[in-house]
């Protein structure tokens, strides 16, 4: 008789810890959120300044298919530091995150020349910004390499 009461009391704890931790997730991780690929062409580049006085490069690109999308790439300086151009009518792979707008980049590719910059983590973070914290240099490694901008294979053109 006792150890089906110790059971069901067992059972009964496992419940309710399962139901709490329900209710109450780990506050540690980022979610991830949710982001597109698209393939096109860029219609056009300006330099913006937001609310906040901040300059951002945009881009509008007219996909392969549907409307136009306008992205918000990073601060013009983080471009030309690494070396990244795009032009009007540049074919492009751009992934970007649905949930804001102008969407931001996480990562793009220049069809036109090859190159890759990675200007976001997965989470949304800034990549450039991890890199400052590190005297210009991402964790562990040369700029490009973890925290900076990311430059595709086969480094600069």
């Amino acid at each position: 008789m006792r150890i089906p009461v110790i059971l069901a009391l067992c059972g009964a704890l496992v419940l309710f810890s399962m139901a709490r931790a329900a209710e109450n997730p780990p506050q540690g991780g980022e979610e991830e959120l949710a982001m597109r690929d698209i393939s096109g062409t860029i219609r056009e580049l300006e330099t913006i300044r937001d609310e906040g006085g901040a300059e951002w490069a945009e881009a509008v690109i007219n996909p392969e298919t549907g409307p136009p999308v306008r992205v918000r790439l990073a601060p013009p300086k983080v471009l030309q530091d690494s070396d990244f151009r795009l032009a009007p009518g540049d074919a492009v792979r751009v992934r970007f995150f649905t949930d804001r707008e102008p969407a931001s980049v996480q990562r793009i590719r220049n069809q036109s020349t090859g190159r890759v910059l990675r200007l976001r983590c997965l989470h949304g973070g800034t990549l450039w910004d991890r890199a400052g914290e590190h005297g210009g240099h991402g964790p562990g490694g040369p700029p490009g390499d973890r925290g900076g901008p990311r430059r595709g294979r086969g480094g600069p053109n």
